[in-house]
């Protein structure tokens, strides 16, 4: 498919498919270079220069001898140079991806933390015994620990197996959004030395870290108080006044971090602030739910004198006597459910911002792309500029809109350059000054920039960009500030299209918008453009309607790989009460022995261990979906604009909230009976079995 239509070509020999071979599934042909510039009509003209350096050559003076003979024509990169560009022009995937496993691993601490609190509980006699034969308290821990670094070993190691499994899912996901703004081969999941030592440090000082926090808590009390009845309260340090002030200052350190944050920060610091943050508020709301969890078993208490039985009434005295004592499986709760209930705002805020934006700022009928190019942005591929004005001719075509994207750098990082046809129809600006201005920009008098480029350089109004062009590095005046959706966090530099082909010296366009007269039927236009010139020129014409599904489904492979957090959220909720109640049941066997002797049921029994696991869910639900608005107003208010420049409206998914919501409950709820039916065979076990 040429330049001028489709060419006739003999194939003369085949080549072995691998590494650049790779590029397109494999989709590539070679020619002789001026044969093939003249198929492509772009006689004199090259997209790349590969050069193989001497060894023995100094890269800098080389580098810079390269600029001066290239001058505004190209840039010149060393090949490290294009894994630093993937990087920036993925900056905001990298950005999700490290903030899930950082995420991931913080909810890990949590599992890990009430699971050898709990296995301490139930050696607590055998910890007194050591120390009361002289075993030091030192000589403990280190055994402990020693214990927590084999299990966390061996998990990490069978962490790193469904690790791969999960990475290969991810690059066929990611793969598949990247696509859309780099040209890159088919993805393959490469597994170094480095990145599985590092997994497995990450696993293992995770292990040995939470261990480390419940040995000390347990080691630090007296060997005699180990042994007294009601023990288990005992070991929950601090007063709920020490709580409370902890949780108000961490809440307070997160806002401070934010009315001191900066614009923006480098990658590895961007995605420590952004942790931070959030898990400062997150933690804070999570020290604060004692006061919900005590509410609510007033609450049950009122409502258990009033109703016959004593489940309700026992749940809610155990709670309300010590509401701290389950802090840490609440703020474990609370922190799952909040990065959920984030992660579907932080999705629903983008869809519906973006997509809005998409649909009233660059809406039209039909749009005009590559074959199987819907989606594609910077890796677009390019067709000859003349098309638009034989669009215009077809019958039921009002009018015709051409676009060209190409990649530029701008400030020291890549950027995209975005040429339009002059149209009647507005570009979305901010504020109200397009008529003002709208003469100047089509008259090549100056460009609009993104807010994007905007926010991260602080360009405005009236200010001046340099632009490296075939012709020259022309100095044009910032006329007013575009609302992009193509550049992504890039940012993007808009200006006329007959500037763009004038100084570029490039007729070509990657996407064209049509507008349809009134009445006209789409898919008879769609049928005449695809038959006509889409068969000459490898285009095909698609409703603006099947671009925007397509998006959306690229969005949604963006963030799939997120949606695992529902799952954290349950399995948090779970393990942790379950952690918590088996020690609770543990500690007071006395108690279920009581009632069983006074005709408590077995039913009845496991109905009082599970209230106290329903109330604990609801009072983490609660206080999960405040700090989960907060947090969510914090990341698409602030940390979003930290990480690409984009502002979007905030949403809260109602319905997918709820359904966390009711998740987060009933499956805890279900998974306290377990504990529940430990209470039954504590209390039927003469005391010198449980003991």
């Amino acid at each position: 498919m040429g330049h001028a239509g489709p060419t006739t070509l003999i194939v003369r020999g085949l080549v072995e498919e691998r590494e650049i071979l790779a590029l397109n599934d494999g989709g590539m042909g070679f020619m002789d270079l001026p044969a093939a510039q003249q198929l492509l009509g772009m006689q004199g003209k090259v997209d790349r220069i590969d050069l193989i350096v001497d060894p023995a050559a100094d890269a800098a003076s080389l580098l810079a001898r390269l600029d001066e003979v290239v001058g505004t024509h190209g840039n010149v990169h060393s090949a490290s140079d294009v894994g630093a560009r993937a990087k920036g022009v993925l900056h905001s995937l990298r950005v999700v991806l490290a903030l899930a496993g950082a995420i991931a691993s913080v909810v890990a601490f949590f599992i890990i933390y009430h699971t050898v609190h709990v296995s301490l509980m139930q050696r607590r006699h055998d910890i007194a015994l050591l120390s009361a034969l002289g075993v030091s308290g030192r000589q403990i821990m280190r055994w402990i620990l020693l214990e927590s670094a084999v299990l966390g070993g061996a998990a990490s190691l069978l962490g790193l197996a469904f690790g791969a499994i999960l990475a290969r899912v991810s690059v066929r996901l990611f793969g598949a959004v990247s696509s859309a703004w780099i040209q890159a081969p088919d993805p393959v999941l490469m597994l170094d030395a480095h990145a599985l030592l590092g997994a497995f440090a990450v696993g293992l000082v995770t292990t040995i870290s939470a261990g480390m926090l419940a040995t000390r808590a347990i080691v630090a009390v007296p060997g005699a108080l180990m042994l007294r009845r009601g023990s288990r309260e005992a070991l929950v340090r601090g007063s709920s006044s020490r709580v409370f002030a902890a949780g108000g200052l961490m809440l307070g350190a997160a806002l401070l971090m934010l009315l001191l944050a900066p614009r923006t920060l480098p990658y590895r610091s961007l995605v420590i602030f952004i942790l931070t943050v959030n898990c400062l508020i997150l933690a804070g709301f999570g020290l604060l739910s004692p006061i919900a969890l005590r509410c609510l078993a007033n609450i049950a208490a009122w409502v258990g004198d009033r109703r016959p039985g004593v489940s309700l009434f026992l749940s809610s005295w155990s709670l309300s006597r010590k509401p701290t004592a389950s802090v840490a499986v609440v703020t474990a709760i609370v922190m799952a459910f909040g990065w959920t209930l984030a992660n579907a705002s932080l999705i629903a805020s983008f869809k519906s911002s973006w997509l809005d934006w998409l649909s009233s700022y660059y809406g039209s009928d039909l749009e005009v792309v590559a074959v199987g190019g819907a989606t594609d942005i910077l890796n677009a591929r390019p067709f000859s500029g003349r098309v638009v004005e034989r669009l215009v001719d077809i019958d039921g075509v009002e009018s015709a809109q051409g676009l060209r994207r190409v990649e530029i750098e701008h400030d020291g990082r890549p950027a995209m350059l975005v040429a339009f046809d002059r149209s009647e129809r507005p570009l979305p600006t901010v504020g109200s000054g397009w008529p003002g201005i709208a003469e100047r920009f089509w008259a090549g008098d100056g460009v609009l920039i993104s807010d994007t480029l905007a926010r991260r350089t602080g360009l405005d109004v009236g200010h001046t960009v340099v632009l490296p062009t075939s012709s020259g590095e022309p100095r044009m005046e910032v006329l007013g500030v575009l609302k992009d959706v193509y550049g992504g966090d890039l940012g993007s530099i808009a200006l006329a299209r007959n500037a763009y082909e004038r100084r570029w010296l490039d007729a070509r366009v990657d996407r064209i918008r049509v507008w349809l007269e009134p009445g006209t039927d789409p898919s008879a236009v769609i049928l005449a453009i695809n038959a006509g010139v889409g068969r000459e020129l490898g285009i095909q014409a698609i409703e603006f309607a099947t671009t925007v599904r397509l998006l959306e489904a690229l969005i949604e492979d963006a963030f799939r790989l997120t949606y695992a957090l529902v799952f954290v959220c349950l399995v948090v909720s779970c393990v942790g009460i379950v952690n918590f109640l088996l020690g609770s049941v543990i500690d007071r066997h006395l108690e279920f022995r009581t009632v069983h002797a006074l005709g408590l049921s077995p039913w009845q029994t496991v109905g009082v261990v599970a209230v106290e696991g329903f109330i604990m869910s609801i009072a983490g639900v609660l206080v999960g979906l405040v700090s989960g608005a907060v947090v969510s107003i914090v990341i698409v208010q602030h940390c979003v604009p930290m990480v690409n420049g984009w502002t979007f409206d905030t949403v809260l998914p109602l319905s997918t909230t709820m359904l966390i919501a009711v998740v987060a409950v009933v499956f805890p709820t279900l998974a306290a009976l377990v504990p529940g039916w430990s209470a039954v065979r504590a209390g039927r076990s003469p005391a010198w079995s449980v003991e």
